[in-house]
């Protein structure tokens, strides 16, 4: 027996990007679960003369991260085939 995942993970880097990838989906018979922006912190090093790493800066990112589940009518059609 097979497996069928009925959910999918999105990711991108920007908010409209991910708005349009949302709404390409939900025409497609998906349906929008979650949405939200990750934020991603570190720390850049740079080397020394001496080859010892040194903290320089910190840094930060963010995604944007959207759950989708697939729709039931979109489910059926799957199943039938």
């Amino acid at each position: 027996m097979r497996q069928r995942f009925n959910e999918i993970t999105i990711t991108r880097q920007r908010e409209n990007e991910i708005n349009q990838a949302i709404k390409d989906l939900t025409d497609r018979g998906f349906i929008l679960k979650a949405k939200k922006q990750l934020h991603h912190d570190g720390k850049v090093y740079k080397r020394s003369y001496y080859g010892r790493y040194q903290y320089q800066d910190n840094t930060s990112h963010s995604v944007w991260v959207a759950r989708l589940s697939i729709g039931e009518s979109v489910n059926n059609e799957r199943t039938a085939l």
